[in-house]
């Protein structure tokens, strides 16, 4: 129903010490990941005319103590990037043994290492040098080979028309677009904002462009698409990606092969759905107090278990796992489900705000080793 609807659903189940929390919504696009490490490599490899022109406005021999300790690092990466190249042919470099001797190049050109924190962040950040700029990341890679992108129309959402705008850039420019955010870098301030201008002023022009394809693709129709969101889904560009859930009845009707795991916290999921069967059977939970009672739920879960590829039954573990539930009567301990609502309502926004990357499909949580996974089933 939920399929068909194109309603999203969040299902949480608690018995005891256990939990679950089950996601499904059909396709859920995540524009604002809030990913925690920076991709950008901010063309430090490929810098922009204008960017150039403002690297080559400084001439470090002249600058005196402070001006030199205030210099962005991108600068440094830059013009030493460059002599690197001058010195090895060409050549970036490419092994991690010339990365570190870039490193220490870098290091050799400052005049204080101690109070020269700028030259600190080259070296930190100097990875970013080395990034091909006409790759593409793996996100928006698999964002691109999607059907959604493949078969993008003008009634198709947002989010794929702004893909397939981004993607028509990239093989256009052989480039992403810039962004207008820049980090924090050490500078003065004069140096810093004429550093931020020169990216949003190379930010707007890229989505001008940009919005050049989306208003192709909207062309036969009376929509159209904020400046707003073009912008952040531009910002965002290293974040982009998407979720394809199976349906429950998919989990269901046509189980997927289980990987292996780490930890067995994966049969407590199935327990608590023959735990649900249980139910159905006999409309009551099971019980120690009642005989058969784990008998019966070890039929149902063995049964349940037999119809997935990777999960091997041990009558043994199956019966001690049946005993567990058989011991909650499916009661609701408040501290555990007080907590799976608190995970279940952290979803709920991410799926309302498509900010941050929501649980694909299943959390399961044990409060018997206070441990938590998340699996697709």
């Amino acid at each position: 129903m939920c399929a068909q609807t194109d309603i999203s659903l969040i299902v949480f189940r608690s018995s005891g010490f256990l939990g679950s929390v089950r996601i499904y919504d059909q396709i859920h696009t995540i524009v604002e990941g809030k990913a925690e490490r920076d991709l950008d490599s901010y063309r430090l490899s490929s810098p922009f005319p204008e960017f150039q022109e403002y690297v080559n406005s400084f001439d470090l021999q002249k600058l005196d103590d402070f001006q030199h300790r205030h210099v962005p690092y991108f600068v440094l990466l830059i013009r030493f990037l460059q002599q690197w190249k001058d010195q090895n042919e060409g050549n970036a470099p490419k092994t991690f043994a010339e990365k570190q001797k870039f490193g220490e190049f870098i290091k050799s050109k400052s005049r204080n290492w101690l109070e020269e924190e700028n030259f600190q962040e080259a070296v930190k950040f100097a990875h970013k040098a080395f990034i091909d700029p006409a790759r593409v990341p793996d996100n928006l890679e698999r964002i691109f080979e999607s059907k959604f992108v493949k078969e993008v129309n003008n009634s198709s959402e947002d989010f794929w028309i702004l893909s397939e705008a981004l993607r028509r850039f990239i093989a256009k420019n052989g480039l992403l677009p810039v962004r207008s955010s820049i980090p924090d870098v050490t500078a003065d301030t004069d140096n810093y904002l004429k550093l931020k201008r020169l990216f949003e002023k190379k930010a707007e022009q890229d989505r001008e462009e940009l919005n050049g394809f989306v208003k192709e693709l909207l062309a036969g129709s009376n929509r159209n698409i904020s400046e707003e969101d073009l912008k952040t889904f531009v910002e965002n560009v290293f974040n982009l990606n998407f979720i394809e859930y199976r349906t429950v009845a998919q989990e269901y009707d046509s189980p997927i092969e289980l990987e292996v795991f780490e930890t067995d916290n994966y049969k407590w999921h199935f327990a608590l759905r023959a735990n649900s069967q249980f139910f159905e059977a006999y409309n009551r939970w099971p019980s120690l107090n009642t005989d058969g009672d784990v008998q019966k739920l070890n039929e149902i879960l063995t049964a349940l278990q037999k119809k997935i590829e990777g999960i091997v039954a041990v009558e043994e573990e199956n019966l001690q796992i049946c005993q567990e539930l058989a011991r909650y009567e499916n009661s609701q301990l408040h501290t555990i489900a007080s907590f799976l609502g608190g995970v279940a309502s952290q979803e709920a926004i991410k799926l309302l705000t498509h900010q941050f990357k929501p649980i694909s499909n299943t959390y399961v949580f044990n409060g018997i080793t206070s441990e938590a996974e998340v699996y697709e089933f």
